[in-house]
């Protein structure tokens, strides 16, 4: 978001913080499921045991799509927020 604010592409009119919320927790569900928080980070997300054992290709997918480093700071919604990098990515006309 940042980078799209620096370019004009994208101009909120407000920002909310949301790290002081709970949302840095994989967490069960009642239905046997899980819910993931936010501001999992990617490293934390693939190495879950339970995301290992039952969405086996989350983990692997998360893996192979960034380097440690990259896992290391990307959060599963920073992920989910992220545009297309695609020929008109920097065209302020497209939505």
């Amino acid at each position: 978001l940042l980078d799209l604010m620096k370019l004009d592409i994208e101009t909120p009119t407000h920002l909310i913080d949301v790290n002081g919320l709970a949302l840095d927790r994989i967490e069960a569900t009642p239905e046997g499921g899980l819910r993931i928080g936010a501001l999992v980070r990617n490293t934390d997300l693939a190495a879950d045991a339970r995301i290992r054992k039952d969405y086996g290709l989350l983990s692997r997918a998360l893996l192979a799509g960034a380097s440690g480093q990259l896992r290391n700071r990307a959060t599963t919604a920073g992920n989910l927020l992220q545009r297309t990098r695609c020929p008109y990515f920097y065209d302020t006309n497209q939505p």
